[in-house]
């Protein structure tokens, strides 16, 4: 009678492992094995049964081992999530802790590298706001870990509420914190070789983005960031002091003398010149601060202080630290354009006042080696003035042009002589500020050079020039003819004068005043009639000279 086989599929179940001994037990061998055996066929059919029996067994209970060697339960899974998160080693590698990793290794270096150039104060802001980031990271990572050693209830258990963590519910809590950490990472990338302004505006690119999440991370981490760049502006703007110590700002200063300091004094750094602060407004913010160093120390003036607490009062805030920050561009503009004004003012009213240095800066120069004749007709003439008046509006530098030289300097000279400042004066009617001056002096000297002494681009003013030249030298002919004529003419007065008195005594010789068609000749009548004709022509080819040589060189001096 054939032997049962056992139940395989009881034995082998996905839930529950069943041990290799009570599957052997199910294996009986009867006690006429050695008949069985003898009976040749029936008993080999038996043995090769029981082997294979043997045989699927042994791979179950193989499987059952690898199975408890690797399953883990999800409880396992989230509390090895929460340790990646941290950047501790778990069993899984997550993308949020690897970003974590990054952020933080940046901090750490950042800040035991400080103080130090390459750091900064910015520099020193960017990590502090990235930590404070962090801090707000693990006080989230603290919660979850702590409702992680909460069980996961069974489905059939009521599980509609419980601080229980499973990992749909940890990828929810986890999006917020990746989209902020993976920024983090990619500003901390980009700003590595960047310090000062130039890493916030590199800061600043990234925050131009219309998910509202993403713009108030930005919006919040900047405003930390450019702290420390928006104290120095007001620093400069208000006060004149250049606080930056580690060359972070966008102006530049140097030590030099009195005289070069509004020219060479400071300068605008464009490269630490942030995309949120306009070309423009640094420009003025550069200029505010210079010219509250030049009436400081050229001056010697302290009235800037005043001017700069209106335009504080004006702009409508405060000198309290922290007031201008990131996003506040229009505050920080106001603020700009109010003490521009104001010092402005105070700078202009400053020279009106103290006019009597301008007379000192010119006895100062290469005039204080002429003589007192000279220096005496020099004269500052200060004309009335208003709200808004420029320098040029107010001065007039005045040459007193005495006998002789009051011949040669006549007022229709002057005049003439005026015209060439007038296109000087007009540009510096249109000048916004001293640069713009200064950029018109150097203009109208050029001006001046280029026309005094002439270089190989001047062909315009060579052919002028020659014209003109030879003009004066026609009217130096005239003016030798017309010597000669009247020498002539004086001459053979006196002696036909001569020849009256002495009309009774006989001719020994003949000259060339009796000769036919000379003046003297013709008689006295003749003569004056001669001498008429004579002046008329010359008058009418002078004429014809200055009408000329006066159009040439208006032409010319337009040049």
């Amino acid at each position: 009678m054939p032997m049962p086989m056992p139940n395989l599929s009881s034995a082998v179940s996905p839930l529950k492992v069943t041990p290799l001994m009570p599957l052997l037990s199910m294996i009986s061998i009867p006690s006429s094995l050695p008949k069985m055996i003898r009976l040749g066929k029936m008993g080999f059919s038996w043995f090769q049964k029981t082997t294979k029996i043997l045989r699927e067994i042994s791979f179950m209970e193989f499987g059952n081992l690898v199975k408890e060697e690797n399953e883990v339960t999800e409880e396992v899974l989230v509390k090895d999530v929460l340790y990646a998160c941290q950047g501790i080693d778990g069993k899984k590698l997550c993308e949020l802790g690897w970003l974590f990793r990054k952020v933080k290794g940046y901090i750490s270096q950042s800040m035991g590298g400080f103080p130090a150039e390459d750091v900064g104060t910015v520099g020193l802001a960017f990590c502090t706001a990235l930590q404070d980031e962090l801090s707000e990271y693990y006080k989230l990572l603290a919660v979850l870990e702590a409702q992680s050693m909460n069980p996961i209830p069974l489905v059939s258990e009521n599980a509609s509420s419980g601080n229980y963590l499973f990992l749909m519910r940890l990828s929810v809590w986890f999006a917020e914190p990746m989209v902020k950490m993976r920024l983090m990472a990619v500003l901390v990338d980009k700003c590595k070789a960047l310090r000062g302004g130039a890493m916030a505006g590199a800061i600043h690119l990234h925050a131009q983005h219309g998910d509202p999440l993403v713009h108030d991370f930005m919006r919040r981490l900047l405003r930390r960031v450019c702290f420390p760049l928006f104290e120095m502006v007001r620093s400069w703007v208000l006060e004149g002091e250049l606080e930056d110590i580690f060359a972070e700002f966008f102006i530049v200063g140097q030590p030099v003398k009195a005289e070069s300091l509004w020219r060479e004094g400071y300068q605008l750094h464009a490269g630490m010149l942030p995309m949120f602060i306009s070309q423009s407004i640094a420009q003025r913010i550069l200029r505010t601060g210079k010219s509250i160093n030049f009436l400081s120390v050229c001056c010697d003036d302290r009235g800037w202080a005043e001017a700069a607490t209106e335009a504080v009062a004006a702009a409508g805030v405060t000198t309290r630290r922290g007031d201008l920050g990131y996003g506040e561009t229009d505050a920080l503009e106001s603020l700009v354009m109010e003490a521009a004004k104001r010092i402005d003012k105070h700078l202009l009213d400053v020279i009106y006042k103290s006019y009597g240095l301008l007379e000192s800066a010119i006895r100062s120069s290469n005039a204080q080696y002429d003589g007192p004749d000279i220096l005496d007709r020099l004269r500052v003439k200060m004309m009335p003035h208003g709200i808004g008046d420029c320098g040029w509006d107010v001065f007039s530098l005045e040459y007193d042009a005495r006998v002789p030289l009051d011949t040669v300097f006549t007022e229709s000279v002057m005049i003439s002589l005026g015209g060439v400042v007038v296109q000087f004066s007009n540009e510096m009617e249109v000048a916004k500020d001293l640069d713009d001056l200064l950029a018109a002096h150097e203009k109208y000297l050029h001006s001046i050079v280029e026309k005094s002494l002439p270089g190989e681009r001047s062909q315009t003013l060579y052919k002028s020039l020659f014209v003109l030249f030879d003009l004066i030298l026609q009217f130096r002919s005239h003016a030798d003819q017309l010597y000669e004529r009247i020498h002539e003419i004086q001459a053979r007065t006196v002696e036909s004068s001569s020849n009256s008195r002495d009309k009774n005594k006989p001719r020994q010789t003949k000259d060339k005043s009796s000769e036919p068609g000379s003046w003297i000749s013709e008689g006295r009548k003749a003569l004056t009639q001669r001498a008429i004709e004579f002046l008329q022509n010359m008058g009418q080819d002078l004429d014809a000279l200055a009408t000329e040589y006066k159009s040439l060189l208006e032409d010319f001096l337009a040049l």
